[in-house]
């Protein structure tokens, strides 16, 4: 993994700059996948804090305590998906 890293231009650079193999083989790595790959990950994570809203493992002082948590991730999903669309050309001109 070491030789293939040092074999290519920009991997080498980001181990020159501190990064570690996985890191620079991760970060060479086309967008397309790892923004799908960060998606799948957020999407599953949802689906498991969905599950444990619904089997009411929170009560509801504690789900109070996470609002605010949870505005944070509702508003950075809505501007990730927002970008997105934009970057595909199918985005309304609409004032956030």
């Amino acid at each position: 993994m070491l030789a293939k890293a040092i074999a290519d231009p920009n991997q080498l650079r980001l181990l020159r700059k501190g990064a570690t193999v996985k890191e620079a083989k991760e970060e060479t790595r086309p967008a397309e996948h790892r923004v799908s790959d960060s998606l799948t990950t957020v999407h599953s994570a949802l689906g498991n804090v969905l599950v444990l809203l619904s089997e009411s493992s929170v009560k509801s002082d504690e789900a109070e305590s996470l609002l605010s948590l949870s505005q944070k991730v509702r508003s950075l999903a809505y501007k990730a998906h927002r970008e997105l669309e934009r970057v595909a050309g199918v985005a309304e001109d609409v004032d956030d």
